[in-house]
């Protein structure tokens, strides 16, 4: 370099730096909004959890006899089955619908700062295969292409953690949107495992092999003194003492409990463990809490949902179960269900909990039938159809709904186990 000249580089690492924070900005302001586009969803109803489960059935019968998946969905059933999903993935707002031949998805996920990725999916038309989108991601069209790597990389996601699944063209045999309805036929491997292997891939990592040896262990003991009382399941599995890695023990624990209390109901978790437990005896004998199964299964599946999970998937899944039993010939909304479930719900909470795990392990070895569901709360209102839920309690969303959950709330932190 000449002498007197200066050195051009810095300015062109300056003019570089500006160009691509530009850009960003630009990508930034393209992407991001202030404000969601999907508005903020009620909570489902006892109809929305029966369209869910409608369809949850329909899926395992056709995967049962080897036959690929109908499903005709209209207006009303894409709205109740987007807003489950939303409020069950935790993650954002969701929004389906079908208008004049024209399928779309909306979605809407929370940043820091108030701010928010909007998405929107359409389809429309009559499709052979893994279907043609036209998505965009805030005011951002995305080529057709991106949408088919998104759904492959996903794919590749749930294989890498044991899921089968069969190559998009293959899943996605057809779809049609009709004026007033979206008509899709899926390929679904005929897999009793695949329900489980796909809630295992969302949920938390658990100790399987530490799974079996608990389900084993409360077989034997079980066996052995004929005890059908949930306590002394939950004593037995409890009863190790510290361990090195207390939340894990306990997570495990509670994924034993559930699968041994639950048995065969437990399609969420029925592919943990399968092979170890399939060497032990099941339960000699229907398990009980407060002289009933069904509170024993509730308590059980809730703790282990908390536990695979989160405590809102948890309280969701039950709520959403009791929804749907107030309608039809179902046997009502039951207040003391929920009880049990919140219980679980709670305990393993603090089971899970670093900082209170080893006490509440200490407290679970000792547990009694009233720390584990107070004998109030059997008293409290159920076998209430969707007609008299709403009118004595204004549905889930009502200030008296949630009166009457804080007052179960109120008597299980009363019957926190003792120390």
């Amino acid at each position: 370099m000449a002498e007197g000249q200066t050195d051009p580089r810095p300015h062109k690492w300056r003019t570089m730096a500006i160009v691509v924070g530009g850009v960003l900005a630009a990508l930034a302001l393209s992407v991001l909004s202030i404000a969601p586009s999907v508005p903020e969803p009620s909570r489902p109803t006892a109809q929305d959890v029966a369209v869910g489960r409608a369809l949850v059935e329909q899926v395992k019968t056709s995967q049962g006899i080897g036959a690929p998946v109908r499903l005709s969905l209209d207006d009303r059933e894409l709205g109740a089955l987007s807003l489950m999903a939303g409020e069950a993935s935790q993650l954002g707002r969701v929004a389906a619908s079908v208008d004049e031949g024209l399928f779309t998805v909306r979605a809407s996920f929370p940043l820091v700062l108030g701010l928010w990725v909007n998405t929107e999916t359409e389809i429309s038309g009559t499709h052979e295969g893994f279907p043609s989108l036209r998505t965009k991601v805030g005011r951002l069209p995305l080529p057709r292409v991106a949408s088919r790597w998104s759904a492959e990389f996903l794919r590749w996601v749930l294989l890498s953690k044991g899921v089968e699944l069969p190559e998009l063209d293959a899943l996605f045999r057809h779809l049609s949107v009709g004026e007033e309805a979206v008509v899709a036929e899926l390929a679904l491997p005929q897999s009793t495992g695949l329900v489980g292997n796909m809630v295992r891939a969302a949920g938390a990592a658990v100790d399987e092999r530490l799974v079996g040896q608990l389900y084993c262990r409360l077989s034997a003991e079980q066996h052995r003194t004929a005890d059908v009382r949930l306590t002394s399941l939950v004593r037995q599995a409890f009863s190790a003492g510290a361990t090195a890695d207390q939340v894990a023990y306990n997570r495990a624990a509670f994924a034993a409990l559930a699968l041994y209390v639950v048995g065969d109901q437990t399609t969420v978790l029925e592919s943990i463990a399968a092979e170890e437990r399939a060497r032990c005896a099941p339960p000699a004998g229907e398990i009980v809490l407060q002289d009933r199964t069904d509170l024993a299964k509730h308590w059980a599946l809730s703790a282990a949902l908390t536990a695979l999970f989160d405590e809102r998937t948890a309280a969701n899944l039950g709520e959403w179960k009791e929804l749907h039993d107030s309608l039809g010939d179902g046997s009502g909304f039951s207040f003391v269900d929920l009880a049990a479930d919140r219980s679980g719900v709670h305990i393993a909470r603090r089971a899970l909990d670093p900082s209170t795990a080893e006490a509440t392990t200490a407290r679970l070895a000792a547990i009694t039938e009233n720390n584990l569901l107070p004998a109030p709360l059997t008293r409290a209102p159920e076998g209430l159809s969707d007609v008299e839920f709403i009118d004595r309690f204004g549905g889930v969303e009502s200030a008296r709904y949630r009166q009457a959950i804080e007052v179960i709330d109120r008597h299980l932190a009363a019957a926190t186990p003792p120390r």
